[in-house]
């Protein structure tokens, strides 16, 4: 199974909408998309691929990183259960002016 399958399989379990390089129009929601696909060299040949995805997720409210019951939760711990390594959650606060109101964009890093 390939890093893209596994990380497809712990967010079909949150019950939250999700996408492939585009963000769902309603909140909460998660897109995720490939950001480094960099072969290792050994010997002037490919070892191995690191490849990492990063997993957005974006509200209208701000999560409690913290919180052990929540949907950011939710994510980390399904991944870390599938064997996958994990960064830590970082926080973007993004004000719209057009609607005059917070979007809460929250954002990790996956790898294998």
């Amino acid at each position: 199974m390939t890093l893209k399958e596994d990380i497809e399989r712990v967010l079909d379990t949150v019950n939250t909408p999700y996408a492939y390089g585009y963000t769902p129009k309603s909140f909460p929601s998660i897109r995720y998309t490939l950001i480094s696909n960099t072969p290792i060299r050994l010997s002037n040949s490919k070892a191995y691929k690191n490849i990492e995805y990063q997993i957005d997720v974006f509200h209208q409210e701000p999560f409690d990183v913290e919180d052990e019951n929540s949907l950011l939760e939710q994510i980390e711990q399904g991944l870390e259960q599938t064997g996958l390594n994990t960064t830590n959650w970082i926080e973007n606060i993004v004000p719209d002016d057009r609607s005059q109101f917070t979007i809460y964009h929250y954002f990790l890093t996956v790898r294998s």
